[in-house]
């Protein structure tokens, strides 16, 4: 399969969870290929394997509470971000900008699901359509595939743009403006 029809049909959901209010991008992913939750945590902690998929990669393992550096391509000036609280193998908080992610691993590896505490909500189409594509991603190194990583520009060339005008129309309050060209 190729990586454009995987991030298509990904077993990928995305929703604004109103009982904890407009504000919170829930993100759901099953992995096509039956997976452990050491794997996963791997991929969601470690900065060799998070460079292989994820739009951020860090300085060091999400594995310990406090600050780090992270860049989106390498030679880049880094941000600081903070890992706010750590269950090993279950659950990572941690704060990239002013949004706060909390990555959930199920038990048996088959559910990766991530919650966004968005500062700007009415973005939450763009973020739900760049994880899709790095989802995708994460998938193909799963299934055991050679895949390069998709983030910024490239996301452009593998659908983005279609999958953030689907989510705009699904999720609630979204911008038609995106606040890049």
């Amino acid at each position: 399969m190729d990586i454009n029809e995987r991030i298509q049909t990904l077993d990928y959901a995305a929703s604004m969870d109103a009982p904890r209010g407009p504000e919170f991008l829930t993100l759901r992913y099953r992995p096509s290929t039956p997976t452990s939750q050491d794997v996963l945590w791997q991929f969601i902690t470690q900065p060799e394997r998070l460079a292989q998929w994820s739009p951020i990669v860090p300085e060091r393992p999400l594995t310990e509470v406090g600050s780090y550096t992270a860049h989106e391509y390498e030679g880049d000036a880094g941000f600081t971000c903070d890992v706010i609280r750590v269950a090993p193998a279950q659950e990572l908080v941690h704060r990239w900008g002013e949004d706060r992610l909390t990555w959930a691993v199920s038990p048996e590896g088959h559910t990766l699901s991530c919650t966004m505490e968005l500062m700007q909500p009415e973005y939450a189409s763009m973020y739900a359509a760049g994880w899709q594509v790095c989802f995708g991603v994460l998938d193909a190194l799963l299934a055991g595939q050679e895949q390069e990583r998709i983030v910024g520009d490239d996301a452009m060339k593998h659908g983005w743009r279609d999958l953030q005008k689907k989510y705009m129309g699904e999720l609630p309050g979204q911008s038609s403006e995106l606040p890049f060209g």
